[in-house]
């Protein structure tokens, strides 16, 4: 079982590298060391750290399964690994403030999991009270539904503020979701909470977010409109009162308007963003669980360290898309004549 670790000198000081076990010191702490055994004759292996942590303890599937990446398992198996790689361990000691738990259900198999990044909790605080939320399939062997909240930094940057993995989309799960997203997005008077008209999104909010207003998403009230008004000029409301009339009886008018809204959504009308982060994961919603988590934690952080750099370069008092919105108004403003 040889590691490359040509890219890792700096970081650890290989103590033993063979096909029985690879053990390496990190360098800048004498104390903390990683410990990967195999066990040849149960084909299974275990992985430890200086602390005598376990991160995955032996399981049915044995070593063939692993070196596949695990393309499937039970899951109790999949309960198992998800927490003794992610529960309690490297997430929250790596990632400060970071949020996570996991469900099973009465025969105790997995059913949903929870994930909130330190980075992206203390973030929130300085993001504009509106956040959208959405569910997407995941493709993998046994399916289940990724579920997503996001907010809008000044830069008009989609900022992913939590994760969720369940089995479907219903009630309950987005109750529970919505639960666990209360440590992250607070239920106070000026949240605005962005989503389709699924039912399920509609009970939750309406039962875990009391104080918040929950607004629809425009694309999606529009797309409905025009399948029910087909072909009869149905975005054209005063004209085709039939389009006004579907519009009043399926939703009021401050759930999907800026102007009747109680509270400022901005321009936060559609899911869009939250809906291009799931379009970006296109390629990851066919991995494993396991494998998933790792994705969304890079995607995060190459996300945050681009945005970070940009920042840093940029020498104007606002964000780089505020200043170019109000350059260009100020040259169109400049061929305006103003009255008195």
């Amino acid at each position: 079982m040889h590691v490359d670790r040509s890219n890792t000198d700096e970081l650890y000081d290989e103590a033993r590298n063979d096909a029985i076990e690879v053990e390496a010191n990190l360098v800048q702490r004498n104390d903390a060391n990683l410990d990967a055994d195999v066990d040849i004759d149960n084909d299974t292996f275990s992985f430890t750290d200086g602390s005598n942590l376990t991160y995955c303890n032996t399981h049915t599937c044995g070593l063939t399964g692993r070196r596949k990446r695990i393309r499937g398992a039970s899951s109790a198996v999949v309960r198992d690994m998800l927490v003794d790689n992610f529960q309690g361990h490297p997430v929250p000691m790596m990632n400060r403030e970071s949020i996570t738990d996991i469900f099973v259900d009465e025969e105790n198999q997995f059913k949903y999991m929870f994930l909130a990044f330190g980075a992206c909790v203390r973030g929130y605080r300085s993001m504009r009270k509106v956040v959208s939320i959405d569910g997407t399939w995941l493709k993998d062997k046994y399916n289940g539904v990724l579920l997503v909240a996001s907010a809008q930094d000044g830069n008009y940057h989609q900022y992913p503020l939590a994760w969720g993995i369940v089995d479907v989309e219903c009630t309950s799960s987005w109750s529970w979701f919505l639960m666990k997203l209360l440590e992250v997005v607070p239920d106070e008077d000026e949240l605005v909470i962005i989503s389709d008209r699924h039912q399920g999104i509609i009970n939750a909010v309406s039962t875990v977010y009391r104080n918040a207003h929950h607004g629809h998403c425009t694309w999606h009230l529009s797309q409905n409109l025009k399948a029910r008004c087909k072909n009869k000029g149905a975005t054209e409301i005063n004209r085709y009162p039939e389009a006004a009339q579907y519009l009043d009886e399926r939703d009021s008018l401050d759930r999907w308007t800026r102007a009747y809204c109680p509270k400022t959504r901005y321009n936060i009308m559609t899911t869009n963003g939250v809906e291009s982060i799931n379009a970006r994961l296109l390629e990851e919603r066919k991995l494993p669980i396991i494998a998933l988590l790792d994705s969304l934690q890079k995607l995060a952080s190459s996300w945050f360290a681009r945005y970070r750099h940009a920042s840093i370069a940029s020498n104007a008092n606002l964000t780089p898309t505020i200043e170019g919105i109000l350059r260009s108004r100020f040259t169109d403003a400049q061929g305006i004549q103003v009255l008195n």
